[in-house]
C-alpha cells in the first residue's frame, strides 16, 4: 500500500480494497479481522453443530425426497445453537455464553453433515430409480458415490473460494443472510432484543 493511499485511510477511515494486492489483502486481514484471542472452535460449538447438523440431515433428506430440493440450514443452525445455549447460560449451567464465532462454528459444523444429502440421495440417485426401477446400488457403492462427490465439491471449493470471495469479493447469497442473522443476534439494544424471540419463532 503506498503512502497516499495509507494516508486516504488515516483522513477517511475507508480502504481501498480495489487497488490493494492479494497480499495485502491477507495481510490487512490479519492484522485487522482476524481474532485469533476469541474462542472459536469449541468442544460444545462442535458437538452442537454435528447433532444439529444430524438432525437437519434428516429432514433435509426428507424434503429433498418429497420437493426434489436440498434445503439449506445456516440461519436455522445459528439461531437453534443461540437459543440452547442462552438458556443453558441462563440455567446457569455454563459460565460463559455462546460467542458468535462459536455460533459460526456451530452453523459450519451444522452445514457439512446436512448437506451430505444433496450428494446425490435428493436428486441424481431417486432420478436413477425412477427412470430404471430394477437399479440398485449396495451400501458400499452409494458409500464410495457420496464420498467422491463430497471430495470434489471439497476440492473445487477451496480455490472457488479464493477467487470468487477473495480476488472478485464477490458474496454467497446463502451466506449473507446468515451472517446478518448471527450480527443480529448478537447485537446490542432494545431493537436487537426484540428481534431475538421472533428469530427463534420463525424456525
Amino acid at each position: 500500500m503506498s503512502d497516499q493511499e495509507q494516508n486516504q485511510e488515516r483522513t477517511t477511515g475507508e480502504i481501498d480494497f480495489e487497488s490493494m494486492t492479494q497480499l495485502e489483502r491477507d495481510i490487512h486481514w490479519k492484522n485487522n479481522v482476524y481474532q485469533g484471542e476469541v474462542k472459536q472452535l469449541t468442544p460444545r460449538a462442535l458437538i452442537t453443530g454435528l447433532m444439529l447438523g444430524w438432525l437437519m440431515a434428516l429432514s433435509n433428506l426428507y424434503v429433498g425426497l418429497k420437493s426434489g430440493w436440498g434445503l439449506g440450514v445456516e440461519i436455522t443452525a445459528i439461531v437453534l445453537g443461540f437459543a440452547i445455549w442462552k438458556a443453558i447460560h441462563m440455567a446457569k449451567l455454563t459460565k460463559n455464553p455462546l460467542g458468535m464465532l462459536e455460533n459460526n462454528i456451530i452453523m459450519a459444523s451444522a452445514v457439512a453433515p446436512s448437506y451430505i444429502t444433496s450428494a446425490g440421495l435428493v436428486s441424481a440417485i431417486p432420478a436413477i430409480w425412477m427412470l430404471d426401477p430394477d437399479f440398485t446400488m449396495t451400501w458400499w457403492q452409494m458409500g464410495i458415490w457420496m464420498m467422491t462427490i463430497l471430495f470434489l465439491g471439497l476440492m473445487v471449493a477451496i480455490p472457488l473460494k479464493r477467487q470468487v470471495v477473495n480476488t472478485n469479493e464477490l458474496k454467497f447469497p446463502a451466506v449473507v443472510p446468515a451472517a446478518e442473522t448471527l450480527k443480529s443476534m448478537y447485537s446490542k439494544g432494545d431493537e436487537a432484543m426484540k428481534r431475538r424471540p421472533h428469530l427463534v419463532l420463525q424456525v
